[in-house]
């Protein structure tokens, strides 16, 4: 079941938006991205375990993310009120 979103997340998304397309794409540790979108890492390792955020394995322990693949998770999950839309 998703969850809305609180207003605050809203903001952090709306200012991490106005981004270059360089940044959108630069890879960047679960840590770096948890701390740009004012989530907790463990939210965002959750995600990538679950194998629903999009990732790059570098190695047995290290995988990689951008701004780019989050954005395209958000789009994914997004659920408006009053959708009966089940996923």
């Amino acid at each position: 079941m998703a969850k809305i979103l609180p207003t605050l997340h809203i903001i952090r998304i709306f200012r991490v938006s106005a981004m270059s397309e360089d940044d959108l794409d630069r890879p960047m540790s679960p840590s770096d991205l948890a701390e740009r979108v004012g989530v907790s890492v463990n939210i965002v390792r959750r995600l990538i375990r679950e194998g629903r955020l999009k990732h790059v394995v570098i190695s047995r322990k290290m995988r990689w993310v951008t701004m780019r693949d989050w954005f395209a998770f958000l789009e994914e999950n997004t659920r408006y009120p009053g959708s009966d839309e089940r996923s």
